[in-house]
Parts: C-alpha cells; sequence; structure tokens
C-alpha cells in the first residue's frame, strides 16, 4: 500500500506525518513541539506533543491513512489544573491557589500491571487522613485494521480484514461488528493478538462500516473502516505471455460484474512508456481476445484490456494490462563501416536475452584481439521501429576495429562476418568490402543484407560483459565452419524490414 499516515487537530492543520510502508521511519513533524515517531516492528505511528499544553487543543483530532483512504477520530479534551506556580511538576506535591486541593504528578509507571497510590495529610495535634487508589495500567497498542484490497473496493471481490493489537501482560479479546459476519477466535501469541475477516464483496455493502474492539474487563478500544465499492468491471488478465517467433499467441481479457452489461474498448499496445497503437479485440459479453497469427518482435510490450458499464447514467470503467515477451535470436538494427586511419566494422542489434556467444571471422578464419584486429563489446540504447513508431530501448553494440588500414586491403573482395548468439538462437551478418571501400575516407558504408544461421559449431559458450572479449580458443575445424558457411547462407526478411533467421529451436 503507498501513501502516508497524516495527524490533523481540531482545526484541520496537518501537524505531522509519516511516510508508508513501514520498511524505515521516514517522518517529519511541521512543529517544533510534536513528535512523531513510528514503531517499525508493530507498524505502529504515535504523535506525542511536548510542552505547554491545555485546552486550547481541546477538539476532535484525526489520524488519515492515505488519501482519506481510512480515519480515525478523537476527542482531546485538557483540564485546566490550577496550581500556584501553574505548572504540575512530575514527583513534587503542590497545592491549588485556594488551598484545597493538592497536586502530585508521577511519570514512573511501566507498560503495564497493577499499582496503589496514597494520599496522607497531617493535621496539628497528631492527626492524620488518608486514602488509597488502586489503579491498574493497561498498556494496548491498537486495534488497528488492516485490508489486503486498497479502497473502494470492487463489487465481486474477495476481501480479507485484519484487525490486529499489541498488548504487554494481558489478554485481549478482539471483536468484530461488521455486516453481521460470524465472529472468528482471537488468535495471539502472548502478545500480538489478531483476528480476520473474509468476505464476498457486494455493491449493497456501498458506505457500510466495520468495527472491530479491544476488550480488556470493561475496558474497551475502538477502530473502524468505512466501506466504499465500486460497480466497475472486474478484470481478469494473465500478468505475462511468452511466444516464440512466427507462433500463434492470443490475449483474452475476462470481465465481470454485477451489472448486466459490459463494453470493452480497444486493446491499447505501448513499450516502456511509448504509445503504439490501438489494437480491435473480439468481444463477446464478458471477454475481449485479440491474436497473433504469427508472433514478431514488433507485438512485445504492454497491451492494456479496457471495460467499462453504466450505472444509473454514471460510466463505470476498469483496466488491466499484461506484458508480451518475444523469444528469438538476435536481430541486427543498425551496422555501418567507419574509415579513417582505422576501418571499424559496428553492428547494433537487440536481443530478448543478453547474447551469450560473438564472434568476428574474416572469411572462414576466426579472430582474437591482436595488434591487428580488436573486438569490443558494450550494453547501449538504441532505438527501433515498432509498427511504425520509434521508441528507444535497451540493445548492444559490437566493433572491429582494424588498426593502420591501406588500400592494400581492398585489392581484393573480403568478407567479414559477425556471429552472435543468445539462448533462443543465433544470427550472422557478412561485411562484404572490395575496392570501392577505398574512394572515400570519411564515407559510411552499409553492410550487405545477407543473414545466415546456424553456421558454426560452437562447442564453448563465452558470457559476454563490456569489455574487450578475450581469446576463446576456438578448436573447431575451419572446413567445418567453411562448409556450413557456404552451404546454409540464406536472407530472410520480416515486414518490419528487420533481418530474422527462421531456423532455431523454439523454446517455451
Amino acid at each position: 500500500m503507498n501513501g502516508k499516515i497524516s495527524f490533523f487537530d481540531q482545526h484541520n492543520q496537518e501537524q505531522a506525518k509519516c511516510a508508508i510502508p513501514y520498511s524505515s521511519p521516514k517522518c517529519i513533524s511541521y512543529y517544533p513541539n510534536r513528535l512523531i515517531e513510528q514503531n517499525v516492528k508493530l507498524r505502529v505511528t504515535s504523535l506525542v506533543i511536548r510542552g505547554d499544553v491545555d485546552h486550547h487543543l481541546n477538539g476532535n483530532w484525526s489520524c488519515h491513512l492515505g488519501q482519506n483512504i481510512e480515519s480515525a477520530f478523537t476527542y482531546v479534551r485538557i483540564l485546566n489544573t490550577i496550581v500556584s506556580n501553574n505548572v504540575c511538576k512530575p514527583e513534587e506535591c503542590q497545592c491549588s491557589e485556594d488551598g484545597k486541593t493538592y497536586f502530585f504528578k508521577y511519570e514512573g509507571f511501566p507498560s503495564g500491571g497493577t499499582f496503589s497510590l496514597e494520599c496522607r495529610m497531617e493535621y496539628g495535634f497528631a492527626v492524620e487522613m488518608s486514602a488509597c487508589k488502586i489503579i491498574e495500567i493497561i498498556d494496548i497498542d491498537g486495534p488497528y485494521i488492516l485490508q489486503d484490497h486498497q479502497l473502494p473496493f470492487l463489487a465481486t471481490d474477495t476481501i480479507e480484514l485484519v484487525c490486529y493489537a499489541a498488548t504487554t501482560g494481558i489478554y485481549v479479546e478482539l471483536e468484530w461488528d461488521c455486516l453481521d459476519f460470524k465472529q472468528n477466535i482471537t488468535k495471539t501469541n502472548s502478545t500480538f493478538f489478531k483476528n480476520s475477516l473474509s468476505f464476498h464483496v457486494r455493491s449493497s455493502m456501498h458506505n457500510r462500516t466495520c468495527t472491530c474492539k479491544a476488550a480488556y474487563n470493561d475496558f474497551t478500544v475502538l477502530s473502524s473502516l468505512t466501506i466504499t465499492v465500486s460497480k466497475a468491471p472486474v478484470l481478469n488478465l494473465r500478468s505475462s505471455f511468452t511466444c516464440n517467433l512466427h507462433k500463434t499467441i492470443e490475449l483474452t481479457c475476462y470481465a465481470s460484474s454485477e451489472l448486466p452489461v459490459i463494453y470493452f474498448e480497444s486493446w491499447v499496445h505501448s513499450i516502456d512508456g511509448y504509445f503504439i497503437r490501438q489494437v480491435n479485440g473480439n468481444n463477446n459479453a464478458s471477454t475481449s481476445t485479440i491474436y497473433f497469427d504469427e508472433c514478431n518482435y514488433e507485438d512485445e510490450g504492454e497491451y492494456l484490456c479496457q471495460a467499462w458499464t453504466t450505472d444509473h447514467g454514471l460510466n463505470l470503467r476498469n483496466n488491466i494490462s499484461g506484458r508480451v515477451v518475444t523469444k528469438g535470436p538476435p536481430i541486427i538494427i543498425d551496422e555501418h563501416i567507419y574509415r579513417n586511419s582505422a576501418l571499424v566494422l559496428s553492428v547494433k542489434m537487440y536481443s530478448v536475452s543478453p547474447p551469450i556467444l560473438m564472434k568476428w571471422f574474416v572469411g572462414t578464419e576466426k579472430l582474437v584481439n591482436s595488434t591487428s584486429f580488436a573486438q569490443t563489446f558494450a550494453e547501449t540504447m538504441i532505438q527501433r521501429q515498432i509498427h511504425g513508431t520509434l521508441v528507444t530501448t535497451n540493445g548492444f553494440t559490437a566493433n572491429l576495429t582494424i588498426p593502420n588500414i591501406s588500400n592494400e586491403h581492398f585489392k581484393v573482395q573480403t568478407t567479414y562476418s559477425f556471429f552472435v548468439k543468445n539462448e533462443f538462437g543465433n544470427m550472422t551478418k557478412d561485411f562484404v568490402l572490395d575496392k570501392t571501400g577505398c574512394n572515400n575516407a570519411r564515407a559510411i558504408y552499409f553492410a550487405a543484407t545477407s543473414t545466415t544461421s546456424n553456421v558454426y559449431d560452437v562447442p564453448d559458450l563465452e558470457m559476454v560483459n563490456n569489455q574487450t572479449r578475450r581469446n576463446d580458443n576456438d578448436n573447431v575445424a575451419r572446413s567445418n565452419r567453411n562448409e556450413n558457411l557456404r552451404d546454409e547462407k540464406e536472407t530472410n526478411s520480416s515486414e518490419d524490414g528487420y533481418e530474422i533467421p527462421h531456423d532455431y529451436i523454439d523454446v517455451f
């Protein structure tokens, strides 16, 4: 539950507040003589007023949980105590101005127990009079009411209310007065007491009050919760959906309501806060379903189901969202060739899971870091088109740098290949360089569009990081790689223009 706990005086002026939940105390007081404290273990918040306390504080004070989700009120009354110096000092006997009343303030009581106080007066001629008062100190923290759903409750929700209190040395009975529900037994571990109540919400419960009473002998303390109920449809939708590329997937949103007619609006597709599109569902009386015949990377993201109904001309709305995750091999988003004093082959890619293996080849020869070749890999932000909307998401970039490049390198056509693999598949990007690459030292060249899948037999899987990749001592025979490279290469494109290999293992 998110929000705050605030204390207000009789003039509805906020005095102090604490944030919730109670992971650690985060409190602030607006007046120097107000002290607000939280007991994290017991989940108790208290306000202490120090200094001059008089009748100016009399009135209804209140405590509010969240945005007026729950409130508690108490009437404060400060009695006028007239003593000679206007201060009733602790552990010091004082008398009133008329000499007929004596005052004694004692602050040493512990948290609980039975004590006796005796007042004795001595007169002249050895006359003595006394009176004794037996006081039982009861330390009850609470009761407090917690609910497992935020208000307003939805009609058809199943709610659990928990009343709890903490005490020292006594047994407290917790009793519910709530919608004529049957009482449950109070449970205790000697210092902590609770009584739970579960029920199915109906619209007729709107504005009804549930009260919990903590009782010890004839002493009682009350706490109340006013129930508010919304008649908006109750929606159910799986929170997460997973699909493999080019497989069929469907999302179904289920609605229920006490009111007879439910209307569904178009689904809203978004990614990381970017609005992508609206999708019309196949709707009937209580469900709305959207289908994807061939799931692809553009179908990833959040899908918001929206439904509404009417009650006496008032529209009551509700919504719920589910996330679609696409499992597939990496895809190349962008690739460039930069040439100055060095030649840089650069690839930007998107992968639903971090790559677990990357390699660079020239022809069929695997490259390793050396003075002739430098390979780098980093996580970065990339931009990609999703159904015509440009979105920024997490991605990866890989570079191959060839220092001291010269025109001699381009006399013969040379193919550099980048191989990348994640847990769902792999792909290869080829860069074909020939003598045209020498015409302009600052030109930017786009790589060839060939894509190959499952080209290399790579038994030594390597975890990637943000540093230059280490040598991996690949012992796979070059003849086998060459045969795979030439025989299995093919080009495939999705509707969004991304190069996507089709030869991979479906994983659910």
